[in-house]
């Protein structure tokens, strides 16, 4: 909300008065006919002119490592920059793909310089579409903290030998595990997903590799 501590200016909503000052976008203070300024960010207003949207088409990797079979999307670099300028590093992201709502979503850089966003089960379903669909993307930063799934980590104490696989991998890499417990409808499919990940980090499979072995027993381990 923006106006003048004396008064003379009533309050305006900031998207207003950013488009009415030449495009200030953050927190300041200015002179103004004698009256000082001050501009009070609301955070969800804020982060509307950090979003950036763009249209794309859902892609899959064929033969690419532990990406192996993944669909995907590709967030260009001059994107990517909008959202974290200067950045290489994979780092998480909020928004919409076409209406479907997402959270704390990873996005990994390439050998290249753009990024990818994997579109993953949930993704696929709420959103109806599969590889080859065009997509619209709403992105915007979210630097929310995460924490690992408390159960999960607290049965990984029972395998250090795997629990030093996982704590050498990097931080989104962990967090694929932790989500895919959480993510669990039932308790026991939890329970189930938390042995599974145990038992395949002690084998020192990353995630890739432990869904894929388990594929014959999706029906199980989705529910």
């Amino acid at each position: 909300i923006v106006g003048t501590t004396n008064g003379t200016m009533p309050m305006i909503p900031i998207d207003a008065y950013i488009h009415q000052c030449n495009g200030i976008s953050k927190p300041s203070e200015s002179k103004l006919s004698g009256h000082i300024f001050f501009i009070r960010i609301n955070t969800e207003i804020y982060s509307h002119y950090n979003m950036v949207q763009f249209t794309t088409t859902i892609l899959k990797f064929a033969t690419q490592g532990e990406k192996t079979g993944w669909t995907y999307i590709i967030v260009p670099e001059k994107i990517a920059q909008q959202l974290r300028p200067g950045s290489r590093k994979s780092f998480r992201v909020k928004g919409k793909l076409d209406n479907y709502i997402i959270k704390s979503v990873a996005l990994l850089p390439q050998s290249g310089s753009d990024f990818i966003l994997a579109f993953n089960a949930a993704m696929r379903k709420g959103t109806g579409k599969r590889m080859g669909a065009q997509l619209q993307v709403q992105l915007q930063l979210d630097d929310k903290p995460r924490m690992l799934n408390k159960e999960l980590m607290e049965c990984m104490t029972d395998e250090p030998a795997g629990l030093a696989f996982f704590n050498a991998m990097p931080k989104s890499y962990q967090h694929y595990y932790s989500k895919w417990v959480e993510d669990a409808k039932t308790e026991s499919t939890r329970t189930k997903r938390i042995a599974l990940a145990v038992s395949s980090l002690a084998k020192k499979m990353n995630f890739s590799e432990m869904i894929r072995a388990q594929k014959k027993d999706k029906g199980d381990l989705m529910g």
